[in-house]
């Protein structure tokens, strides 16, 4: 279970970011430049409340530098392991915490003891200004499109 951000959906192919209608991503070089050579998928995100901004930022074809510093890419999946989620999870958590890049952030998750425990974390998350919960099948396999194995949940 894990927080559903509200940024921009992002691809990193191991040197290029990509949105997944296929849309290549300009981030500066300094802000890519220890970003590992394998693929991850995330969120490039600026915080909660602030997607219109970050969309803006991320939409210009030559990137500002005083507004990308304040950027992250939030990853949540490792699409190359071919692994259970939990299994890559484990793997890209590990090799993220060990790069010093403060703008490549593995995405906190924590698994789900049950309804009253999603209710909590809904709460307090939309209590924050966030959106809402994600839930994942922790033996999911990675998927490019939509899937039965990963949950959004919100109040509204």
């Amino acid at each position: 279970m894990s927080e559903k951000l509200d940024g921009i959906r992002c691809f990193w192919n191991g040197s290029e970011m990509w949105a997944r209608s296929g849309k290549r991503y300009n981030p500066p070089d300094w802000f890519v430049k220890d970003f590992p050579k394998s693929p991850l998928d995330g969120e490039l995100w600026l915080g909660r409340g602030k997607f219109h901004h970050c969309v803006n930022i991320v939409k210009r074809e030559k990137p500002i530098d005083s507004e990308w510093r304040r950027m992250v890419f939030m990853v949540f999946d490792a699409p190359a392991l071919d692994k259970p989620f939990d299994v890559r999870y484990r793997r890209f958590k590990e090799a993220i915490d060990n790069i010093d890049c403060p703008y490549l952030i593995a995405h906190h998750h924590m698994v789900c003891e049950g309804a009253d425990h999603v209710k909590e974390e809904l709460k307090m998350i939309e209590r924050a200004g966030g959106e809402g919960v994600m839930l994942r099948d922790p033996a999911s396999l990675y998927e490019k499109c939509r899937s039965q194995t990963l949950l959004k949940v919100k109040s509204y």
